[in-house]
């Protein structure tokens, strides 16, 4: 009788714990912007906002300290600001899940992302009278260590061939942050 209440028991041995994983972040994006990248990316299906926590950290690529955030509600965006413009950073972002502990962690994913200064383009006068002239200029968000210039393409779309000129681009030099053409 022991022996067949033994082997009853046997049935019943339970496998060792196994460490559970969150499943990670998919569709990892950064955007770049002056300064700054907006990161972006999709949460696995089934993550609630009263259970789940995203973490971003980044860093500048090749080194090894770390800057973080601190455990955001569940969201599928942050910006980073504060950077600087021109250098590459390696950015990534995990889920945890629960609210108490035990928790479990998905994996961190990880992007590249290179703040970059902006431009924008304006003409003055706006709108132009035909026959007149126009000035167009370009302006950066922040002035770059090296003259840049910047590529302009004109499009006729309903106009003539003698009212609109043939701009190409417009160069702004080194410390400065507009230039016209």
């Amino acid at each position: 009788m022991l022996v067949v209440f033994l082997a009853t028991l046997s049935l019943f041995a339970v496998a060792p714990a196994q460490a559970q994983q969150q499943d990670p972040v998919t569709n990892l994006v950064a955007t770049s912007g002056d300064g700054k990248l907006t990161v972006t990316w999709t949460n696995p299906s089934g993550s609630t906002s009263a259970s789940h926590v995203n973490f971003v950290r980044w860093r500048e690529q090749g080194t090894s300290s770390w800057s973080t955030s601190t455990g955001l509600t569940l969201r599928t965006s942050y910006e980073i600001t504060s950077l600087m413009n021109g250098t590459t950073y390696e950015v990534e972002v995990r889920i945890r899940r629960g609210a108490v502990p035990p928790f479990t962690f998905s994996n961190w994913v990880s992007t590249p992302g290179t703040p970059r200064s902006t431009v924008s383009l304006s003409a003055a006068p706006n709108p132009v009278m035909e026959g007149s002239s126009v000035t167009v200029t370009a302006r950066l968000s922040s002035a770059l260590a090296s003259n840049v210039s910047i590529p302009v393409t004109v499009t006729a779309g309903t106009a003539e061939s003698g009212d609109y000129g043939t701009l190409t681009s417009i160069s702004i030099s080194s410390g400065q942050t507009s230039g016209t053409g």
